[in-house]
């Protein structure tokens, strides 16, 4: 009995501009990717840019609020000083 390997992941299907479609497959070949491989790449970054976004409407709320005013370099200075 042959046994059948399950996948992993989803597949999903998506519709992009040709031009577009090209692109994703030259950048991916020049990398030695997957198109599969780059999107999932894209999507990852996509979501750390987001939640950095989120972070820093969060983190000028906060110093608005309670009138703190900190260069980055301070910030820095202040994650890192105990490490």
């Amino acid at each position: 009995m042959k046994s059948v390997k399950k996948r992993k992941g989803e597949i999903i299907s998506i519709s992009i501009p040709k031009d577009m479609a090209a692109e994703c497959k030259r950048m991916a070949k020049s990398k030695g990717e997957s198109v599969s491989s780059l999107f999932r790449e894209m999507y990852d970054t996509y979501k750390k840019q987001k939640a950095f976004e989120e972070f820093e409407g969060v983190s000028e709320n906060l110093s608005r609020k309670y009138s703190i005013h900190l260069t980055e370099e301070e910030i820095e200075r202040i994650c890192f000083e105990d490490r």
